[in-house]
């Protein structure tokens, strides 16, 4: 398995050159950075010119591509609106959605079978998760913490264990707080152009590579257990902070994903219920039914109290 170095973009010595920063002082930020993330001084190499490499640092400098034959500019002709072109009579008008599902992919049912393809795992309903979230459901005590994420479950008796879209169910969160892809606290003032190239999870490619590696190891062990796998269904939310650049690093964070199940496996059982009966209690169930029907969603874990339960007649 290869892995990928994490890399930063870097600035061209023509934006260098626009920017208020000069080129020198970004080579001084960047050195000075470098020497607090770097505490051995053998390390340590220093750099005179905009191609050189820091060793703590990783950058990688775009080069433009060759212009081949481009076709003849032409410029867009305005957009102007012509409403007789678009008639629209006032049954349409009164006829018409205002309101859209959330994804095609619907609420898993109480007979949904196991996801046993990591490409087929997702999360929660955005819409009934906001909920949770307002209301302060989401938030919890983590179960597992290390370098690279913070992990929470909530079982598929709870409110967020009901609103998911696969068996189980995961939610990846990325978040922009570690620097170079660094655990360590940066001092002095950082030039915004540095700042902005900075974070692992500012670029899609990350993102998108965290994500696949989270599921992929997740499903592997979460699958390794049947009885597991049956027992302890319902939303596993990771929130990560780190990238991991070598395989050393990755056997790492699969180590860490594994702590992560033998935790949810040790957790009593009377607990999951009295952490479902707390939750319950702060559900606006007719804003979650609103939702439900705006879905169209008839069969779902969710069980609506009868006194907030509306009606499509109440809806519309």
């Amino acid at each position: 398995m290869s892995i990928k170095t994490h890399v930063i973009p870097w600035i061209s010595s023509a934006a260098a050159r626009s920017s208020k920063v000069s080129l020198r002082e970004l080579q001084i930020s960047i050195e000075r950075i470098q020497k607090q993330l770097v505490p051995d001084n053998s390390t340590r190499t220093k750099f005179t010119n905009h191609s050189s490499i820091p060793s703590a640092i990783h950058l990688l400098s775009y080069k433009k591509g060759l212009i081949k034959d481009l076709p003849e500019f032409k410029p867009i002709e305005k957009f102007t609106f012509d409403g007789k072109k678009y008639q629209v009579t006032s049954t349409e008008m009164k006829n018409a959605k205002s309101e859209f599902k959330e994804s095609k992919y619907t609420l898993i049912k109480n007979n949904e079978p196991i996801c046993r393809d990591y490409k087929l795992l997702k999360g929660p309903n955005s819409d009934l998760y906001t909920i949770a979230f307002l209301k302060g459901i989401s938030k919890q005590k983590s179960i597992h913490k290390c370098k690279w994420f913070t992990f929470n479950y909530w079982h598929s008796n709870s409110y967020l264990g009901k609103v998911i879209k696969s068996r189980p169910g995961i939610m990846i969160i990325c978040h922009n707080t570690h620097m170079f892809n660094k655990n360590a606290t940066i001092s002095g003032s950082i030039p915004s152009s540095i700042q902005n190239t900075s974070y692992p999870f500012k670029f899609s490619v990350n993102r998108s590579r965290i994500r696949k590696l989270v599921r992929k190891h997740f499903l592997t062990l979460y699958l390794k257990n049947e009885s597991y796998a049956e027992k302890f269904d319902g939303l596993y939310r990771f929130s990560c902070y780190q990238f991991p650049e070598s395989l050393s690093e990755v056997r790492d964070l699969v180590a860490n994903i594994k702590i992560c199940l033998e935790k949810v496996s040790k957790l009593d059982e009377n607990h999951f219920k009295k952490s479902a009966m707390v939750d319950d209690s702060k559900v606006p169930w007719r804003e979650v039914n609103r939702i439900l029907l705006r879905n169209e969603i008839t069969d779902s874990r969710l069980t609506i109290p009868t006194k907030r339960k509306l009606s499509f007649k109440n809806f519309t």
